[in-house]
């Protein structure tokens, strides 16, 4: 008897040893256990003068990864296992504060991890270092603008944002709708009021001088602001004089609402119209302009909070509730972006199998076709040739302290006929 009771026991402990060597399987199917880890690299402006907006890109492309991290990694068929496994991801990143500097030493250290993908999403950094990516042949989503109108000789980069250099023309185009709309007659004189650095000075590009002038516009000139404005009255003043009608600017918030609130107190709004680009215009410059925003233009590329019925914009709002998170305009481009990454490491590891190479991945962004971001961005297509993402974007205004869009999406010109050969 007591054998048999001492047999009954070690055949228990067998089974309890056996079942605890076996994964559990999930409800998906896969193993508890990821395949592997992917692991991606950032630069970008985390608490320098343009951190109003890298900071909270940075903020959800990262909880992206991290919100499938937490359910034990992102699924996709393997073809090599052929069962359906998990991946998980791991972030490394530096801090440049927009400042070129520290670029060079930040992506030596970052590289040094042997990274899959890099992010500049600071126009110092693509300034700095786009090129060594390229060298190195690692895909690299620039978010800033200084090399976009030659990315067809970077072959390894790609731009997940529209062209930042071809932005004005949808403002433009908007500007000429409107002065025929209200029955004027002659050109609308424009004017750039921008910051003295490549983020600033890419509006400048003279195929966009040229188009905007074959469309019908006077540019009158020129006018630079610093970082952080104390008064911009004399130079609001100085384009009154030349008659502006209206006046654009690569800017960020730390420029845009000392514009605002001076150009408020010098009830100059009704004769000279503000427009900023996609940075401009925030949640944060209602704060700092208050009713001062009232009335400024701007281009916007991303969906609005507002616009819950889109899935991509609710699941944002999920992200920022789960991670404790500010849910606002930029939080979309950093979703955005995230999609587009993920989407592609997917269709890597669902051709190639866990792991893959940065080929793998270079070839897998090369093939995404009409990619949805659930409304966050128009979808999205690369192809080998082209590496810039969506090419619309649409005009918003502030009214009663409210962020609304006028229009729906607006196709950017062609700046490739005016190149000077």
């Amino acid at each position: 008897m007591k054998k048999n009771v001492r047999c009954i026991f070690v055949w228990v402990v067998l089974v309890i040893v056996c079942v605890g060597l076996t994964p559990i399987k999930s409800q998906a199917g896969s193993t508890t256990e990821p395949i592997g880890e992917i692991l991606l690299a950032e630069i970008n402006d985390l608490t320098g003068p343009t951190s109003d907006s890298c900071k909270p890109h940075h903020d959800f492309l990262t909880s992206l990864t991290r919100y499938w991290n937490d359910q034990g990694g992102m699924p996709y068929k393997d073809p090599k296992t052929g069962k359906e496994e998990r991946v998980k991801f791991r972030w490394i990143w530096g801090d440049n504060k927009a400042q070129a500097g520290p670029c060079p030493t930040i992506y030596k250290r970052l590289m040094g991890q042997k990274p899959l993908f890099m992010m500049l999403g600071s126009s110092a950094a693509v300034s700095t270092v786009g090129d060594w990516c390229n060298r190195d042949k690692i895909p690299t989503f620039f978010g800033a603008p200084p090399y976009e109108p030659r990315m067809e000789q970077l072959e390894y980069a790609f731009c997940p944002q529209p062209p930042h250099y071809s932005t004005p023309t949808v403002a433009a185009k908007w500007v000429m709708q409107e002065w025929k709309k209200m029955g004027k007659k002659g050109s609308p004189k424009w004017a750039w009021y921008t910051l003295d650095i490549p983020f600033g000075r890419t509006v400048l590009r003279p195929e966009l001088q040229a188009y905007m002038k074959d469309i019908g516009i006077d540019i009158v000139g020129s006018w630079f602001i610093p970082f952080r404005p104390v008064d911009c009255t004399p130079d609001l003043l100085s384009m009154k004089e030349k008659n502006v009608d209206y006046t654009y600017g690569s800017l960020v918030v730390s420029q845009e609402y000392v514009i605002m609130k001076d150009i408020t107190t010098l009830n100059l709004k009704d004769k000279l119209q503000v427009i900023s680009c996609p940075y401009g215009i925030t949640e944060r410059l209602l704060e700092l302009a208050g009713e001062g925003a009232n009335g400024i233009i701007g281009v916007l590329h991303s969906g609005l909070p507002s616009e819950l019925e889109k899935p991509g914009v609710a699941f944002t709002k999920q992200l920022a509730e789960q991670y404790n998170l500010s849910f606002e305009m930029d939080s979309l481009t950093g979703v955005a972006i995230g999609k587009m990454m993920l989407g592609a490491v997917k269709k890597a590891l669902e051709v190639n199998g866990y792991p893959i190479t940065r080929e793998d991945l270079k070839n897998a962004f090369e093939s995404l076709r009409d990619f949805s971001t659930g409304g966050c961005y128009p979808p999205i297509t690369f192809t080998p040739k082209e590496h810039r993402g969506s090419l619309k974007s649409r005009i918003i205004t502030v009214r009663d302290g409210k962020i609304i869009a006028l229009t729906d999406y607006i196709d950017h010109a062609d700046l490739s006929p005016f190149i000077e050969k």
